[in-house]
C-alpha cells in the first residue's frame, strides 16, 4: 500500500494534512471526475452538502463539536454574540461561553471552526464553476449546474464579507500546492462586486419553488439582501418589485407553518437549510441539531421552582426578548416555550423562556432528550424581503408605503380576532427605524442568519444598531441587569469600546490563518 496525503483545503493555506494508507488508484482526481452531467450534479450538491452537514471534526484539524456552517455552528458563534442569546447556566465550552459573552480572541476554536467551513464551501464551489464547463453534455443544463455554484460561492463570500471585513478574492479553485496559498485580502468593494455579479448570474436560473436549492427567486432575494447591507435603498426596491412579480412567494397566514417539517417549501420559503430527521439524539449527518437546544433537557429556574436540568450547556433565549413578543402575536407561542411538564408527575415547571421553532411539531411535554429535527432553518424567507422594503422605503422617505405595508404584515403575524397595533402615519423616520429592526428581530429570533448582521450593519442614520443594542440589555427598564450573561455582554462590549469602537463589528482572523498567511492582516481591535 503506498501512502496517500491527502491535502484539503479550507481556508487561504493547506489548513490539514491526514496521511492515509490506502491505494492512490481509489482516488479521482478534478480532471478525471469532471466527466458526464452526473458528476457535475455532484458536484453542486457537495456544495450544498456543507451548508447544513455534520460531519467529524477530525476532518477540520480540530478536535470540534463537528456542527455545520448554517446549523449550530452561528449559533455557538457570532449568533450567541447577539443579544437574542445567553449561554445555558452550565456550558463548560470556554470557546462558546467567549463568544456569547463578547470576550473572545483570535485563538477561539469555535471563531476557527466558521472560517474553515467559510472557505471550504467558496472552494469547492470555485471547483464546480471551473471544472463543469469541460464537461460534454445538454448546454442549458450545465450552465445551471454553474450557475447553482456561482450563488453558492456568492452566500460563501456575503456571510465572509460580512464576518471579517477584507478577505482574500479566489474565484479560481485551490487544488495544488502549486496554487496561490498566500493570497492578499482584497478590498471589501471588489468583493462585493463579486457577490452581486455571481447572484445576478444565478437569476438565470429557473423561476420555481425550489428552497433547498439556488433558484432565480432566491438569487434576487439574496441581492436585496446585499443591496440593504450596502444601504442601497433603490435596489432594494428594486428587487423587491422583481420577487414579487415573479408570482411565487407571500406570507405566511399561520406563522408555525413555516417551522412545520410536512410542510415544507411553502409560500414564504425562499431558501433553506435543508434536514432530515433522523430520530437520534446525535451523530453525523443532514440533521437539524438545533431541536437539542429546546427544553425541557436545557432551562433557568425561575420563580425559586427547580427544574430537572440535564446539563443546561446550550445557548437559551436572552430572557430580555421575551418581554416583545405579545399574546396577540402568533409568534409569541410559537417561538418561546414558557413551562414544561414532567410525565411522570404531572408536574408543571414554570421556567424562564426557552426557543421552541426547530422540534415544534413533534414535541411533546416532557423532561426527556430532544431528538433531531427535520425542521429546515430558513436562510432568507419572504419576510425579510418584506421588511427589508419597508426599511428602504422608510429610509427613501415614502413614509406612507413603509406603513401601510407594515401593517398588512403584522396584520398576518397576528392572532385571529386579536390584532396587533398598527403603526401611526405621522410616526417620525427614526423611531419607525426602530420600530422595523424590531419586528424583525421578533420574526427571525433565533433564526441566526439576521440578527447579528442586523446589530452591525449601518442602518439608515449611519449607526450600527449594537450600539444601542448590547448597552440597553442591563438597561433598568428594558433589559435585566443582574443577569450574569447580560451584564458579561455590556461590560465588555464598552471595554472594547474604549480602546475600539468597531471591534465587534467584525471578527477576528483566526490566528492560526495569520500565522500561515504572512498576507492577512488582522482586523482592528484584534491585533
Amino acid at each position: 500500500m503506498k501512502k496517500l496525503i491527502y491535502i484539503l483545503i479550507l481556508t487561504t493555506t493547506i489548513v490539514s494534512c491526514v496521511s492515509l494508507e490506502e491505494d492512490p488508484r481509489s482516488k479521482i482526481s478534478s480532471e478525471n471526475f469532471y466527466k458526464t452531467e452526473s458528476d457535475a450534479s455532484a458536484a453542486v450538491t457537495a456544495v450544498y452538502s456543507k451548508l447544513t452537514h455534520n460531519y467529524t471534526s477530525v476532518a477540520y484539524g480540530l478536535n470540534n463539536s463537528g456542527f455545520p456552517f448554517l446549523n449550530r455552528t452561528p449559533e455557538i458563534t457570532y449568533g450567541s454574540a447577539s443579544d437574542d442569546y445567553v449561554t445555558g447556566p452550565s456550558a463548560p465550552d470556554p470557546d462558546f461561553r467567549a463568544n456569547c459573552g463578547l470576550y473572545t480572541n483570535s485563538s477561539n476554536a469555535k471563531v476557527l471552526e466558521l472560517w474553515r467551513q467559510n472557505w471550504e464551501i467558496i472552494n469547492d464551489a470555485n471547483i464546480a464553476i471551473y471544472h463543469i464547463p469541460k464537461i460534454t453534455g445538454d448546454t442549458a443544463t450545465l450552465n445551471n449546474y454553474v450557475r447553482e455554484a456561482k450563488f453558492l460561492r456568492a452566500l460563501g463570500y456575503f456571510y465572509a464579507v460580512r464576518l471579517w471585513g477584507k478577505i482574500p478574492l479566489l474565484t479560481t479553485p485551490t487544488e495544488s500546492l502549486s496554487d496561490n496559498l498566500t493570497p492578499a485580502q482584497a478590498d471589501t468593494s471588489a468583493i462585493y462586486a463579486q457577490i452581486i455579479k455571481d447572484f445576478t448570474d444565478a437569476t438565470a436560473l429557473p423561476n420555481k419553488r425550489n428552497t433547498y436549492h439556488a433558484t432565480s427567486g432566491a438569487a434576487h432575494a439574496f441581492l436585496l439582501k446585499v443591496a440593504l447591507t450596502r444601504r442601497d435603498w433603490n435596489e432594494v426596491v428594486k428587487q423587491y418589485n422583481i420577487i414579487n412579480g415573479l408570482g411565487l412567494y407571500a406570507v405566511s397566514a399561520n406563522y408555525k407553518d413555516i417551522f412545520d417539517p410536512s410542510k415544507k417549501d411553502k409560500e414564504e420559503h425562499i431558501f433553506d437549510a435543508y434536514f432530515l430527521a433522523d430520530n437520534t439524539t446525535g451523530g453525523l449527518g443532514n440533521t437539524n441539531l438545533m431541536a437539542k437546544d429546546n427544553p425541557p433537557p436545557y432551562g433557568y429556574v425561575k420563580n425559586g421552582v427547580k427544574v430537572n436540568v440535564k446539563g443546561g450547556e446550550n445557548p437559551t433565549a436572552n430572557v430580555t426578548i421575551r418581554q416583545y413578543f405579545k399574546p396577540n402575536d402568533q409568534r409569541t407561542s410559537f417561538t418561546f416555550i414558557d413551562s414544561v411538564k414532567a410525565t411522570s408527575t404531572a408536574t408543571t415547571y414554570i421556567v424562564s423562556a426557552h426557543y421552541n421553532k426547530w422540534n415544534p411539531i413533534t414535541w411533546t411535554p416532557s423532561l426527556t432528550s430532544f431528538q433531531n429535527s427535520g425542521v429546515n432553518i430558513p436562510v432568507i424567507r419572504y419576510a425579510e424581503v418584506v421588511l427589508s422594503y419597508v426599511e428602504a422605503q422608510n429610509e427613501l422617505n415614502n413614509k406612507a408605503e413603509a406603513v401601510t405595508v407594515f401593517n398588512n404584515f403584522r396584520a398576518k403575524r397576528s392572532v385571529t380576532g386579536k390584532p396587533l397595533p398598527k403603526i401611526i402615519s405621522s410616526v417620525d423616520k427614526d423611531n419607525f427605524r426602530d420600530s422595523i429592526f424590531l419586528e424583525r428581530r421578533i420574526d427571525f429570533a433565533s433564526e441566526n442568519s439576521v440578527r447579528w448582521f442586523d446589530l452591525v450593519r449601518q442602518n439608515g442614520s449611519g449607526t450600527s444598531l449594537i450600539y444601542k443594542a448590547i448597552p440597553q440589555l442591563i438597561d433598568p427598564v428594558l433589559g435585566n441587569p443582574t443577569d450574569y450573561w447580560c451584564q458579561t455582554k455590556a461590560a465588555n462590549f464598552a471595554l472594547s469600546l474604549a480602546k475600539n469602537p468597531k471591534k465587534f463589528l467584525l471578527w477576528p482572523i483566526p490566528l492560526t490563518e495569520l500565522q500561515a498567511n504572512p498576507n492577512l492582516v488582522q482586523n482592528p481591535g484584534w491585533e
